[in-house]
């Protein structure tokens, strides 16, 4: 008697936890027609590969919130509730095009969408609609508010999410830089 009051009790704590969680489609678009992911990286508008992560959260992130963030860990620790990142999606060339049926955390959460370069140089953060309770959730540039990098809509222009970027140096000019300060601060003391 004891065991089935306690199977009883798991399922009824696992219906009321699925009761309170939204089961919708999340789709990532980026394509020709509503523009690709790209970068300015290296000095012109090119299209980029990389991967697209979804998240859910209770927490509102702000733009002076993420103003220093650089890195997708920088901006997990701002997300203080769950469940956080739903699932991710590779991008080729600057295309995506994914839809999947997932639970998205509670209706009324915010969404979030992460787009990093495979490199890791170039990235943008994009807040998408809150979780409907039924229904689907897309990100695409005319769906999403810039956080990080920008995403633009315009049926006669360029269209797309334009990802910002950290210019890191090769390591040989980070070297060559390292070495003549060295001389410099060596000519100093003699």
């Amino acid at each position: 008697m004891k065991s089935k009051l306690f199977a009883l009790s798991i399922v009824a704590m696992l219906s009321c936890g699925a009761a309170n969680a939204a089961v919708i489609t999340t789709t990532v678009i980026a394509n020709t027609s509503v523009g690709l992911i790209t970068t300015m990286a290296t000095g012109s508008l090119t299209d980029v590969t990389g991967t697209a992560y979804i998240y859910s959260t209770t927490s509102l992130i702000t733009q002076a919130q993420v103003a220093g963030v650089n890195t997708r860990s920088e901006f997990e620790a701002l997300i203080t509730s769950n469940p956080g990142q739903l699932r991710n999606v590779a991008f080729t060339a600057g295309a995506v095009t994914s839809s999947v049926a997932i639970e998205a955390g509670a209706a009324g959460n915010n969404s979030y969408l992460w787009l990093q370069s495979t490199d890791g140089s170039s990235y943008g953060l994009y807040q998408g609609a809150t979780v409907p309770s039924v229904g689907a959730l897309t990100f695409n540039p005319a769906t999403t508010s810039d956080l990080i990098g920008t995403s633009v809509f315009s049926p006669t222009g360029t269209s797309g999410f334009q990802l910002a970027f950290s210019a890191v140096p090769e390591t040989s000019t980070a070297l060559l830089g390292s070495m003549g300060a060295l001389v410099l601060l060596r000519r100093r003391r003699i």
